[in-house]
């Protein structure tokens, strides 16, 4: 791979990450659940976002976001 795009490829996650964690701490749920994300996240940066977007986003935490 080129240093180009693994350069592009570390700032995607990089975005994502921010981004999952924005909306951990957005979300409805306790201290205690938010920290438990937000560790997997930093810990496991493209496995972790794609668990929290693809388990944790309840139609509450949806409902809550376009308030």
């Amino acid at each position: 791979m080129l240093p180009t795009t693994l350069i592009l490829a570390g700032m995607l996650i990089l975005v994502m990450d921010i981004l999952a964690i924005a909306s951990v701490l957005m979300g409805i749920h306790g201290v205690m659940p938010k920290l438990i994300w937000i560790a997997l996240i930093v810990l496991l940066p493209i496995v972790g976002v794609a668990m929290y977007f693809l388990i944790d986003q309840s139609p509450a935490d949806a409902h809550a976001k376009l308030r």
